[in-house]
């Protein structure tokens, strides 16, 4: 499903990249294009599981406005 207009057209071409990954959850889904292992943290109880796991990891985030 295409990225919701507001949130941007940088999310929706990190989506639609060849090497993309996107967590399967309805409301609240994340992308990547590495440590899709991150991404399988996530569950309906903990939505925001992948930010915690990148930080284990000593990843970081892009937080764009």
């Amino acid at each position: 499903m295409p990225c919701d207009r507001l949130i941007g057209a940088v999310a929706e071409a990190m989506r639609r990249h060849s090497l993309a990954w996107r967590s399967p959850h309805p409301i609240l889904s994340f992308a990547a294009l590495i440590w899709e292992d991150v991404l399988e943290a996530q569950s309906l109880e903990d939505p925001l599981a992948p930010i915690h796991e990148l930080a284990a990891q000593e990843g970081y985030v892009l937080l764009l406005a």
